[in-house]
């Protein structure tokens, strides 16, 4: 349910908004309204401490290098502990987790670093040839065909970041997946992919 109209009269500034946001003290207001806040002021945000629900790809920016070592150590035994808890997973084997991951997101990582998807994510082209594979033949052998679940479409979308907020970069770079070895065109490959387990895509 939305805020009462009355109550949205008597909201504070922006500036306290995100001023509060910034000392770690939770709030209730809308959604919209403290991304607004925090975009517009630059204070030192913790998404650790404070209340502020991250999409998918800045939770996949912020703890890219614990993406890539489970990219390269992709077993089953690993894939399972990770699902099982992210945090313990990375720990027991020493890699950085710079924000929590949430609910959804380790699912949606291990959909994303499935074998059949990979040389799309490693092919400087990926981005043109995966539109033609999901126009492959309906079977469990395709990628596409095989992942029937779904996601809001704000939560998959490159464009709803959040600035200033403490280790956590505000979009999906080029620069940032090329320092762990993938092409450019890995970050529109991959977008591309994502975007396919968005809810606007559902028939």
């Amino acid at each position: 349910m939305g805020m009462k109209e009355d109550r949205l009269k008597h909201l504070p500034s922006s500036k306290i908004i995100a001023h509060r946001f910034s000392e770690g003290k939770y709030c209730d207001y809308p959604a919209d309204i403290v991304c607004r806040a925090v975009n517009k002021y630059d204070f030192n945000y913790n998404p650790t401490t404070i209340p502020i629900e991250l999409s998918f790809f800045q939770i996949l920016s912020a703890n890219f290098s614990a993406f890539k070592f489970l990219y390269d150590n992709y077993t089953e035994e690993n894939i399972e502990d990770f699902l099982s808890s992210p945090e313990e997973f990375f720990n027991k084997h020493n890699v950085e987790v710079s924000v929590p991951f949430d609910k959804e997101s380790p699912k949606i990582i291990v959909a994303l670093i499935e074998r059949d998807i990979r040389p799309f994510l490693e092919s400087e082209d990926g981005y043109r040839e995966i539109l033609r594979y999901d126009d492959r033949e309906k079977s469990d052998k395709n990628w596409f065909y095989r992942h029937k679940e779904r996601y809001p479409e704000w939560y998959l979308s490159e464009n709803h970041c959040i600035h200033s907020l403490d280790k956590v970069p505000y979009f999906f770079s080029t620069e940032l997946v090329k320092q762990y070895g993938f092409p450019a065109s890995f970050v529109y490959t991959i977008e591309h992919i994502a975007h396919y387990l968005s809810e606007k895509t559902r028939k």
